[in-house]
């Protein structure tokens, strides 16, 4: 009687793959090879202050001491913080309504 075979092919070989690529490290410290991520603020437009704030906080550090800049129009609206604690600048994407909340709100300025 021959040996069960699995449904994905035959078993591993003993001793490993015999393909010279497996196991190679790839490059360390390329971070040119990283793709960027979008960040999305997550607050409504008529949440509480706090819940604004801590959307935008330091993602790094997690510092609420963020400088932050809106820009774009009404269909494409980012905001870039800069924390003044750990220097660490990003992108965050807004809706509409967030974007609203803070052009407008005087407590945010």
């Amino acid at each position: 009687m021959g040996s069960p075979t699995s449904p994905y092919g035959a078993s591993p070989r003993l001793g490993g793959s015999e393909h010279p690529w497996v196991g190679i490290r790839g490059r360390v410290g390329n971070p040119g090879g990283m793709r960027e991520f979008t960040e999305t603020a997550n607050f409504r437009g008529n949440d509480a202050l706090c819940l604004v704030e801590a959307s935008l906080a330091c993602s790094i550090c997690l510092s609420g001491d963020v400088e932050w800049s809106l820009r774009g129009d009404a269909w494409d609206a980012e905001v870039e913080c800069r924390c003044r604690r750990c220097g660490d600048v990003r992108t965050v994407s807004l809706t509409g309504e967030q974007a609203l909340r803070l052009s407008v709100d005087p407590a945010l300025t």
